[in-house]
């Protein structure tokens, strides 16, 4: 088990440096950003995840994956469910048929986790 772990580290290593090799290359690349900080979640480095992600959505406000993936990163590791609700949000502004993984809908996705935030409905 020891050394699977180990090979994981080494490919989420050398694929931040790859991803970031390429965005010297083209720094601007918003699907580079995206991959580069999903390997950040995987390297346990949250805020650098949510870095990434907030310039791929800077150059391209239209592209779900990096409003989907950083909600994921406030909601399970940042524990900021706050920022999630917002992050998906405003994906769900962008395409209000976007779908989470499992193929559920983001909006009843905020729909549940809104629901866990205020267990009681009629109080805001």
């Amino acid at each position: 088990m020891a050394k699977k772990k180990e090979t994981d580290r080494q490919y989420v290593k050398k694929a931040i440096m790859a991803y970031n090799k390429a965005l010297e290359l083209d720094p601007n690349n918003p699907n580079v950003l995206t991959d580069l900080g999903v390997m950040y979640r995987r390297k346990g480095q949250p805020s650098e995840a949510i870095k990434a992600f907030d310039k791929a959505i800077n150059i391209d406000p239209r592209l779900e994956p990096p409003r989907f993936n950083k909600g994921v990163v406030m909601l399970h590791d940042l524990n900021d469910s706050e920022g999630a609700i917002k992050a998906w949000e405003k994906l769900v502004e962008v395409n209000p048929f976007a779908r989470a993984q499992g193929n559920e809908l983001v909006v009843e996705v905020l729909e549940k986790l809104k629901g866990r935030d205020n267990p009681n409905p009629d109080k805001p």
